[in-house]
Order: structure tokens, then C-alpha cells, then sequence
């Protein structure tokens, strides 16, 4: 991984973005795609306004349901966890617990989607993302902390029964091992556990920190109100320049048309990325994730460089630092600590990451074709790719790979699962 000066190519990632889209963007010129470019599905803002009110009427008693189911799953961990203390039941038995109360509300959701039409894709991803992230990576989290805890303060607890040769050293030895569990019992409340799931932004539970808990409204007004103005534009480049094309692929692939397959991807490569960068980057990050944390006074370290990552490892670090921090404290170093390999670890981290992936964005569409996860898996070769063309030829052109793969995979990636989506959906 080669270190570079932040001030020296702090706009490197920025002039290879500005290089390739002008590149597609004069390609769509040249094919004569933006010519005829109809306008009649631009969404007004009253439109959106009254979209946005039908969405409430309609789904508002499903969030209230799927908020007390979890809220009372929520509520289960601490008898769990206390179980466990107890020795009423086994580590076993409470980590199998675990894992059923964190999955079953996610996983009770994407059933009824299967089962049922009435909650529609663009629901079903958000209520399956807002579950999968803050409700099941969090509980898991819970659960593997106050494991370490338990386990540390125990082995402890163990080596000062059996090395006890001194009288005065094993009493201060003691009371370290007691401070250790009345911590570790303190943290076991519902107030840590519900600022954990309700009110902390980070996945990773952090038991007895010293976090000045707040509240400004000031914070959440203003995400609202970016989020409602993202959330139109995106709506607008959606209908404008991506569905109509998008429909149109399913008949060219049907008609074996490959080269009216690759000219829709040209098409829609822009505003696809587009899209991308304010649904996914923007509102999740800069808007959703940023205002929660300085609303409640969480200090949530993001770090905004990722689209100057010089190699797909860097970018996967800073991409999404809060699921990134997931993986590394919950996955990767358990699996370092168990003796596993870094390869074989974050092999296994990608791989569990594309699951994530076909979890939020094929189960919505009643789905599992498996891109997502091979989306996620590929990039475990284009690591070693990037780190290559990174040494030999320099890091801007590593950084052009990653921002092209970016902007090819994800039209690509659509047009296919439209149209099995589709397909699926005349069968």
C-alpha cells in the first residue's frame, strides 16, 4: 500500500471523475442518446409532495409494527446476555439465541415480500436495509462485546484461582478481576442497550463509554429537508433518463441485440452514477448518517477521502467507514484472533458482504440471482490488481480503475437484475 501526500493529489480521485464522465458523457453525445430525451415523466414538486404523503399514509402503520417488534427483540439481548452471566443457560445456547432474535425480524420481512405484493421494491430496500443495519449488525454486535467481556474477565478470574501465591498481591489481583465484572455487569442495562440500538450511529456497541449524550433538533430539521430535495432530483433523473431505458433492455437481451444492450448502458451510465452518488454517498452519508451523529453528540469518525483511494483495499476501508467498522471488529479480527489467515479472513469478509449486498438489494425485488455477492467477491481480485497498476504504473491510473469499474458495473448491474426482475414477474 503506497503512501502519498494528501496535500499533493488531494484532487487526483476528482480529476479522474471529471475525466471519465466528460468520456461518457461525449459518448452519449456522439450515439445521439440525449437527443430526443423525453421530458413527460418529470416529476413536479406538488407531485412529489402528494407521492410522499400516499408514502406515509400507506406504509406508516408497517414502520410502527416493525419498530415495536424490534424494540421488544431489543429488550430480549439483556435476558440473554443476563441468562448467560447466570449460567442458566450455555455460551452455546445464548450465542444461538442471539443469532435467531437478530435475524428473524429481517428475515420474517423479506418472507412476506416474497409472499406478498403489497409492499412494494422501493419499501421493501429501505425497511430491509434500516433492518439488516440498525437492528441485526447491531444486536450482533452486542453480542459478540459483551462475549469478549465475559470471556476476558473469566479467564481472569481462572489464572487468579490457580496463581495465588501471595496473600497481598492476589487481594489487589482480586479487586482488579472485581472491577472487571461489576463494569462488565453495569454496562448489562436497558438505558446502554437502548442509546446503543436507538440512539447511537456506529454498529459497533462501545459499553460504559463516556459519551456525552445530546439532542439537537436543529440537526434532524435539516437532514429532512436535504434529504426530501436529494430524494426529488434523484427521482426526476430516475424517471427522466433511466427507467424508460431500463425497460427497453429486457426486449434487446430477449432479441439477442447486444450492441442496443451496450448503447443502454452508455445511456444510462451517467445519470445511474448519478444517482449513486446522491442516494447512496450523499443522503446515507453526508446527510442521514452526519446529522444523526451530531444530533444525538456521537462523535462518528468518517473519513471523506475514499474517491482519492489509490488501490480497491483503501477505497473498501473508507467507502463505508460504519459498516467497514463492523466488519473489522465483529468479523475480521475474531477470525485473526481464531487463528485464521488475513487472506482467508477477508476473503470470508467480502464474501459476507456480498451477502449483505444481495440482503438490501435483490431480496426487495424478490430475488437471488447472486450479483450482489459476486459484485462483492470480485473485488477481493481487483485488490490485488489495483495494488499492482498501483507500484508499477502509478496511482492515478489504479484510482481511474476503481472510479471506472464504479461507474460500468453499476448500469450493468441494473439492466441485469431488471431483467430478471422482470422475467420473473411474467412467469
Amino acid at each position: 500500500m503506497t503512501a502519498y501526500n494528501k496535500g499533493r493529489y488531494f484532487g487526483i480521485g476528482v480529476e479522474n471523475w471529471f475525466l471519465l464522465i466528460s468520456i461518457f458523457s461525449g459518448i452519449n453525445v456522439a450515439l445521439g442518446n440525449w437527443k430526443n430525451q423525453s421530458f413527460t415523466n418529470f416529476v413536479t414538486p406538488f407531485e412529489f409532495i402528494e407521492l410522499f404523503c400516499e408514502f406515509l399514509r400507506n406504509y406508516t402503520v408497517l414502520i410502527v409494527i416493525l419498530f415495536s417488534i424490534s424494540f421488544i427483540q431489543t429488550t430480549f439481548c439483556i435476558f440473554i446476555e443476563k441468562a448467560i452471566y447466570r449460567d442458566y443457560i450455555s455460551e452455546g445456547t445464548g450465542q444461538v439465541l442471539y443469532l435467531v432474535n437478530g435475524f428473524s425480524l429481517p428475515n420474517c420481512f423479506i418472507a412476506v415480500c416474497f409472499m406478498s405484493n403489497k409492499i412494494g421494491p422501493v419499501p421493501s430496500f429501505f425497511a430491509i436495509g434500516i433492518l439488516l443495519h440498525l437492528f441485526c449488525l447491531k444486536v450482533l454486535s452486542y453480542m459478540y462485546v459483551n462475549y469478549k467481556q465475559r470471556k476476558t474477565w473469566l479467564s481472569e478470574q481462572s489464572n487468579n484461582s490457580t496463581n495465588s501465591d501471595k496473600e497481598n498481591a492476589n487481594d489487589v489481583v482480586i479487586k482488579d478481576e472485581k472491577d472487571k465484572e461489576i463494569r462488565y455487569l453495569q454496562s448489562l442495562s436497558l438505558k446502554n442497550l437502548y442509546l446503543f440500538m436507538y440512539v447511537s450511529p456506529s454498529l459497533v456497541y462501545k459499553p460504559n463509554s463516556d459519551i456525552r449524550w445530546k439532542l439537537d433538533i436543529s440537526y434532524f430539521i435539516s437532514a429532512f429537508i436535504k434529504g426530501l430535495v436529494v430524494f426529488y432530483v434523484a427521482l426526476n433523473i430516475l424517471n427522466v433518463f433511466i427507467v424508460e431505458d431500463v425497460k427497453n433492455s429486457k426486449r434487446f437481451i430477449d432479441n439477442g441485440e447486444v450492441l442496443q444492450v451496450l448503447k443502454t448502458v452508455f445511456k444510462i451510465l451517467v445519470p445511474v452514477h448519478l444517482v449513486w452518488l446522491l442516494i447512496i454517498y450523499y443522503f446515507n452519508f453526508c446527510v442521514f448518517f452526519e446529522s444523526w451523529s451530531k444530533g444525538v453528540g456521537y462523535p462518528l469518525n468518517q473519513d471523506y477521502d475514499w474517491w482519492n483511494s489509490e488501490t480497491a483495499a483503501i477505497f473498501w476501508c473508507k467507502w463505508n467507514v460504519i459498516v467497514h467498522e463492523w466488519l473489522k471488529e465483529t468479523v475480521y479480527k475474531p477470525l485473526l484472533i481464531a487463528g485464521v489467515s488475513k487472506t482467508t479472513s477477508s476473503t470470508m469478509v467480502f464474501a459476507l458482504s456480498g451477502l449483505f449486498h444481495s440482503y438490501c438489494f435483490e431480496f426487495p425485488f424478490r430475488l437471488f440471482n447472486g450479483f450482489g455477492f459476486v459484485a462483492m467477491v470480485s473485488q477481493i481480485p481487483l485488490q490485488e490488481f489495483t495494488n499492482y497498476v498501483s507500484r508499477k504504473h502509478g496511482i492515478k491510473l489504479s484510482n481511474a480503475l476503481i472510479w471506472l469499474q464504479i461507474m460500468v458495473g453499476h448500469p450493468i448491474t441494473i439492466i441485469l437484475m431488471y431483467y430478471h426482475y422482470a422475467s420473473s414477474q411474467i412467469k
